[in-house]
């Protein structure tokens, strides 16, 4: 039989095909004869990523099957499910004036033993803006089950995240998108991507929304980065600071786009669910959001504390450590001052005209991290998915030099796993460690920005477009 390439009429593009198949053995043999030591270290990274996706599958499909849990001694991991607020807020919207009530959620007490549940998991509050309920929603009808549902979430924020992982890389390109895709199962198998995925919270989509939204927008593609874009920013708000940055870089078709899909978001939402959610969300959720009375989390002290690594959990930790003046009203202002500083950070790094593929990827990522910090409670097990994630572009960009190399496993050694908050640890040693942690992450994050902002200053680029190292 005669090869597609040989075959009279064959489409080009059947060929390149063919070749390239025809060749890979090849190179991955000559890869595996010039880099046997890296070589065998993906291959490694390759399968234990396999594994986990297979564990986690395994707990999607059985829920009581808690061995298979990230965590199996963890009955925090095993038990609890962001989901839950999700698929009560859609069933509740609609229905009730003011979804938002705590009373939906907790039962009639604050004890373990008062707090509804749906199969074997706490029900969590749900908090975000009503757009966001159209997603579990569809998810929900199109399943009919919770367990199904849940099964199905995961896979479609499984599924995202993968394909922004793998996407970023592509559209980076060259060498240094060729070392973020070989670290992409080292990211994958990182506790903050695994128990994210784990307790199904948005978070790690509404990331993977973005950057592939920032994508498209670089590919001329502005209405379908317009969609997901302005989803997240509806779903978590957050996100809006990539707004910023698209109006900082005069990208005016995508910002439109994206204004454009909110406006369209909003207004399915008010078709679907009506006016009550969103009135509930403006009036009195929203104002209750920012205070912290959202949050009966903040006030409990202990381990609440310690796991929270936003701007106000910082401003908390400094109060059980007996700073004074450490209040919910100091940490509003530290929250607005942090806002005031990132628009201030967008504006440095993005109006530099000669930014590059990767330069751009860093920036994206560093000020979604830091933006999602001004939520009021950022837990430990999604505060570091923006960290995680860049630093093997940072490894790519400017792992040349010695102290960026070093920086980068030294913080990839601690922000890869997490000790769940029902750990048997001494209290002083579980907020010392938590503690590095949120400070290792917001150095990650500080760092990306320096270092673009350092190349532009600097002017160095390469004939290939990559920094100048």
């Amino acid at each position: 039989m005669r090869d597609a390439q040989d075959t009279p009429g064959a489409r080009p593009e059947d060929r390149i095909g063919d070749a390239a198949r025809d060749r890979l053995p090849a190179v991955i043999g000559d890869a595996f004869r010039r880099r046997p030591v890296l070589s065998a270290a993906e291959t490694l990274l390759l399968l234990l990523a396999l594994l986990q996706t297979g564990r986690l599958a395994g707990f999607m499909l059985d829920a009581d099957a808690t061995l298979l849990s990230l965590v199996p001694q963890s009955r925090f991991l095993s038990n609890h499910l962001c989901f839950t607020a999700y698929y009560e807020g859609a069933r509740l919207a609609g229905t009730e004036q003011n979804l938002y009530l705590l009373e939906h959620y907790r039962g009639a007490g604050n004890s373990e033993e008062s707090r509804r549940k749906i199969d074997r998991f706490n029900v969590d509050l749900y908090q975000y803006p009503p757009p966001f309920l159209l997603l579990p929603k569809a998810v929900s009808a199109a399943t009919g089950s919770f367990l199904r549902a849940r099964l199905l979430w995961t896979i479609l924020q499984a599924g995202g995240a993968l394909l922004a992982l793998l996407g970023l890389a592509a559209w980076i390109g060259g060498r240094e998108g060729m070392i973020a895709a070989l670290l992409v199962p080292a990211v994958w198998l990182t506790m903050p991507f695994q128990a994210t995925l784990q307790i199904g919270n948005f978070q790690l989509a509404a990331f993977a929304a973005c950057i592939l939204a920032m994508i498209l927008f670089a590919r001329d593609i502005p209405i379908a980065g317009g969609a997901l874009l302005s989803f997240a920013i509806v779903s978590k708000i957050f996100p809006g600071i990539l707004l910023v940055w698209l109006i900082v870089r005069r990208d005016w078709k995508a910002a439109l786009w994206t204004a454009v899909w909110a406006a369209a978001w909003c207004g399915l939402g008010l078709a679907v669910f009506g006016p009550a959610p969103f009135s509930a969300f403006l009036g009195w959720q929203l104002p209750r959001i920012e205070s912290g009375e959202a949050f009966p989390m903040l006030t409990r002290g202990g381990v609440q504390i310690a796991i929270n690594h936003s701007i106000t959990g910082a401003v908390l930790k400094l109060a059980a450590l007996g700073v004074p003046a450490m209040t919910l009203v100091t940490a509003r202002i530290a929250s607005w001052l942090w806002t005031l500083g990132l628009l201030a950070a967008v504006v440095w790094v993005g109006r530099g005209s000669s930014l590059t593929r990767l330069q751009q990827a860093c920036c994206w990522l560093a000020l979604l991290g830091l933006a999602s910090l001004r939520s009021p409670f950022v837990p430990q097990e999604y505060a570091f998915l923006g960290p995680v994630w860049l630093l093997p572009l940072l490894a790519a960009g400017w792992g040349s030099r010695s102290r960026v190399r070093l920086f980068v496993v030294g913080a990839f050694v601690v922000l890869a796993a997490l000790l769940p908050h029902d750990t048997p640890v001494p209290p002083p040693v579980f907020c010392t460690i938590t503690t590095l942690q949120q400070i290792a992450g917001v150095t990650v994050l500080l760092a990306a920005l320096a270092l673009v902002a350092g190349d532009q200053r600097g002017g160095g680029v390469s004939r290939n477009g990559t920094p100048a190292l």
